[in-house]
């Protein structure tokens, strides 16, 4: 298992973890026929498969390769839990919600980021359509040290959204497609928003609104991110500081209002070695693609192309 140490016992499977040296148990869960620990046909849940099999910190489960029905919410709130398909274009899980999350990682406890050491990765989650607009793809609430990865997010409302405290969380090479918002970070107060973050090698494309919104979010880290916008604004920053874009594009489809909003009250912000391109739209203004660049916000060699 990816070059961890197996050990079989007693009927089950223990992963003894080189990241962080806590005993997993393996559960895995898969279509009839696949023998595997928790079978499901393709017509029920795995929404609620998936949640029976947390009943405690310390488990991975793993996805046998299929396409599966979403009824109800997958729910995580323990700590070091994995969920993991085998490979995101051969694991696909399929939701008719119209008005819930598809995947939900919070902190049940309240009062802080109290959930740690969880990993998403490796299947494709497709809403039925991205005009339902209570369903988020993947939301997060009290999440820290957590990782998600090699996900796609399609016709979702909104694709992910890090509410109140999250901090110190990894993404990677997570893809949205069609989805009305795309990514949002955001802070209800002075003390409870997403913190230090960091998105790495994603490719963010968006339906109808804006691609990325960060509301009292801090000192997120965004690298070699594609944003893909066909109208709204790519990026627009509302009251947040020191959030850092380094090597990223920013490009539209469609008309667009702006690819970068940045209000008088956010500072610190920085673009660095990104691209902007009008995309052979002659009415696009690359001098007009920022608005409101507000005090202590840096541009630092914004390129077009």
């Amino acid at each position: 298992f990816k070059g961890d140490t197996l050990v079989q016992s007693f009927g089950e499977t223990t992963i003894f973890s080189s990241n962080n040296l806590v005993d997993h148990t393996i559960k895995t869960v898969g279509l009839t026929g696949t023998g595997a620990d928790k079978i499901v046909s393709s017509s029920e849940d795995i929404g609620a498969a998936i949640t029976d099999l947390i009943t405690g910190d310390n488990i991975t489960i793993q996805i046998y390769q299929g396409e599966y029905t979403l009824t109800s919410s997958i729910v995580v709130n323990n700590d070091n839990i994995i969920i993991e398909g085998v490979h995101r274009q051969n694991v696909k899980i399929v939701s008719n919600l119209t008005n819930d999350n598809i995947i939900e990682v919070t902190d049940s406890v309240g009062g802080g980021a109290n959930i740690s050491n969880v990993t998403l990765s490796g299947f494709t989650i497709d809403n039925t359509s991205n005009s339902n607009t209570g369903v988020i793809g993947i939301y997060c609430n009290g999440m820290r040290n957590c990782n998600i990865k090699d996900i796609n997010i399609n016709n979702c409302y909104t694709a992910m959204k890090l509410d109140d405290r999250n901090f110190f969380n990894d993404i990677e090479t997570v893809r949205t497609l069609s989805c009305y918002n795309t990514l949002i970070l955001d802070g209800p107060g002075a003390s409870n928003k997403p913190n230090q973050n960091s998105f790495t090698k994603c490719l963010f494309n968006n339906n109808s609104n804006d691609i990325l919104t960060i509301n009292r979010g801090n000192n997120n880290f965004f690298s070699h991110c594609s944003f893909e916008v066909w109208s709204g604004t790519a990026v627009t920053i509302d009251i947040a500081n020191g959030n850092t874009f380094s090597s990223c594009r920013f490009e539209p489809a469609t008309a667009v209002n702006y690819y970068i909003d940045l209000t008088s009250n956010s500072q610190e912000n920085v673009f660095t070695n990104s691209y902007v391109t009008d995309n052979g739209l002659s009415w696009v203004s690359f001098d007009a693609s920022i608005r409101d660049l507000g005090d202590g916000n840096c541009i630092d060699t914004l390129n077009s192309f």
